[in-house]
């Protein structure tokens, strides 16, 4: 089930926008977190040595977004500030988040001669440089004192010329804390509220948190040989579904693969998709897929289903009629109400003894998308074609 705020967000984009504003987004869900339950990003960055929160540990918090300021030479607007005001001394922490875009001015070029930009306009520098710079004015106008982190995927301190710069002007390097620590953080806390659990929900369905970044889990190392033996399995029961399916079901959309084909085809599933099965198209806008693949609590299952761009509203409609007409429930069927699935039925790999028993369920479950006309739906759904033809396809079929 999607996220609250992934709800929220699809209905916050503005759809004449130049860019999707998931940056900001992003930020203002992070400060409502923060507001509710600061203690937890403060321990997440604490863990990652981005920042030492002890003299601010219990005190009350102030969370600014999108903070304008004019320092000497510039205009900055950093995304979050923490403030802790009472009791004196107080103190300050700005955040600068980022969910895909670069820092500006990281890819400024080098100057052999000046690799400090020490001639080069304020404005020019890496935003982190700039930011740091801030601090030290602000500083010098209420003394307080004040910490900068860059809250992002990856860590982008390495990019251009920043080490440089902030060495040149004898300047701290900032904190970095990654969207993937933050997110296991959440997940490891036995305290962490609805919000952030949404919050970390939401960054994974977006693919701010990056499943691939490091460190390797000792789950994800110990699990290799299994996950060999999974594949080999898998690709070997393709083989089998593909055969059976040339035969029993050979005016499928897009057709079987071919023999020599089919080992990429498997392999590609896998490493790009995280699935292990077949997928057909035919040129049209409903993709059919069965295999191995994992359910969002992350049990794996064999599958067969059919997926389809969700701004194409009349194909989910269109596909879930022709199924309740046909009463593909009864069958295990289950209609899907949102996201790029349109049905599916699913059943666990314990519940095949042989290969030959598994592929007997798949050719059944494509034995009822014949029946219930849902093939000849996907033949019809053609890439280009708008909703009302798609809607006309099912019509017809009535």
């Amino acid at each position: 089930m999607p996220s609250i705020l992934s709800g929220l967000f699809k209905q916050a984009v503005d759809p004449d926008a130049a860019r999707e504003p998931l940056e900001d987004f992003t930020t203002e869900a992070v400060a409502g977190a923060i507001r509710r339950e600061p203690a937890l990003l403060l321990a997440a960055l604490a863990a990652a040595g981005a920042f030492n929160p002890d003299s601010v540990d219990g005190r009350a918090v102030a969370v600014i977004t999108q903070y304008p300021m004019a320092p000497p030479g510039d205009s900055i607007r950093p995304d979050l500030v923490l403030s802790w005001s009472a009791p004196f001394p107080g103190r300050e922490l700005w955040i600068e988040v980022k969910v895909g875009a670069p820092l500006s001015g990281a890819s400024r070029p080098v100057e052999p001669d000046d690799p400090a930009g020490l001639r080069l306009p304020t404005t020019s520098l890496n935003q982190l440089t700039r930011y740091a710079m801030a601090q030290g004015w602000a500083k010098s106008l209420d003394g307080v004192p004040r910490d900068l982190v860059l809250l992002a995927p990856a860590d982008l301190r390495a990019d251009g010329c920043l080490a440089a710069e902030l060495e040149a002007r004898s300047l701290p390097m900032p904190g970095f804390l990654s969207w993937r620590s933050l997110a296991m953080h959440i997940g490891q806390s036995v305290d962490a509220g609805v919000l952030w659990q949404e919050l970390a929900a939401f960054l994974k369905e977006k693919h701010v948190v990056d499943d691939l970044a490091f460190p390797i889990t000792s789950r994800e190392a110990v699990s290799l040989p299994d996950a060999f033996r999974l594949f080999r399995k898998t690709r070997q029961l393709c083989e089998l579904i593909n055969a059976e399916g040339l035969r029993r079901h050979p005016g499928i959309p897009g057709g079987w693969w071919p023999r020599q084909s089919l080992p990429r085809e498997v392999s590609d599933s896998f490493t790009k998709r995280g699935r292990i099965g077949i997928s057909l198209t035919g040129g049209t806008r409903i993709k059919f897929f069965c295999g191995l693949d994992s359910e969002d609590d992350g049990e794996t299952k064999f599958v067969v289903m059919m997926r389809a761009d969700p701004k194409y509203g009349a194909l989910r409609a269109g596909a879930h009629k022709l199924a309740q007409d046909a009463g593909l429930a009864s069958a295990g069927w289950v209609l899907a109400y949102e996201g790029r699935t349109l049905l599916a039925v699913r059943a666990h790999p314990s519940a095949f003894p042989t290969a030959e028993a598994a592929v007997e369920w798949i050719m059944g479950r494509c034995d009822d998308l014949e029946r219930a006309g849902l093939f000849e739906f996907q033949r019809r759904a053609v890439a280009g074609a708008d909703d009302a033809q798609a809607r006309d396809a099912v019509e017809d079929e009535d």
